[in-house]
């Protein structure tokens, strides 16, 4: 039986150029996140994507692993699994101050949910921090993450916004009602495979 599970990517381009590009771009090679060996990219899938001024058209390869017979979603860094909205826009929801285009109901059910998921996003970025870095500073997930992006800074070219490392590390599970906290004990950080 064939599951699908999600893999976030760094992308080294705008949401507009991902869109223009579309199947031309490709994910630099992907490892399964459960048995850690390369993804064998195949196929896709188009979705619709809200981004600032309007709706688009993107483009979504698909990764297999054959050992576990495992279908992945290969995501730019800037998609949040089964959200419409781009990370910026939803990360911009997460702050009160900012005015975003979307319903009240909506954006209360993300801050609720970002909220609620604090305590496992804060301890899984200071694991990638001690794995990066050796140490931790405050313990705050946005200083949290912009360590690890200061450290992963060091080691890689392809670098997204601290936000899109926290999409990554996460698999895009960071905004769920029940974040995947596989991820949160290892630290595990976007390098290139």
């Amino acid at each position: 039986m064939i599951t699908v599970v999600t893999v976030v990517w760094p992308c080294p381009v705008s949401v507009k150029e991902c869109v223009r590009v579309g199947r031309r771009l490709r994910p630099p090679s992907q490892r399964c996140p459960s048995c850690r060996l390369g993804l064998t990219v195949q196929g896709g899938y188009h979705r619709q994507l809200r981004h600032r001024d309007g709706v688009y058209r993107l483009w979504v390869w698909r990764g297999y692993c054959g050992p576990c017979d495992v279908s992945h979603a290969l995501l730019p860094d800037f998609v949040v699994p089964h959200h419409l909205d781009t990370l910026d826009r939803i990360f911009a929801s997460l702050d009160p101050r900012v005015t975003v285009d979307v319903p009240a109901s909506t954006r209360r059910g993300w801050q609720a949910r970002f909220g609620r998921n604090r305590a496992i996003l804060t301890s899984g970025c200071a694991a990638a921090v001690v794995a990066l870095r050796g140490g931790l500073g405050e313990l705050r997930v946005d200083t949290l993450l912009v360590a690890v992006w200061a450290a992963i800074r060091r080691r890689s070219d392809l670098l997204p916004p601290p936000w899109g490392i926290l999409n990554i590390m996460s698999g895009g599970s960071w905004l769920r009602e029940r974040v995947n906290s596989s991820w949160a004990g290892v630290g595990r950080f976007p390098l290139p495979p």
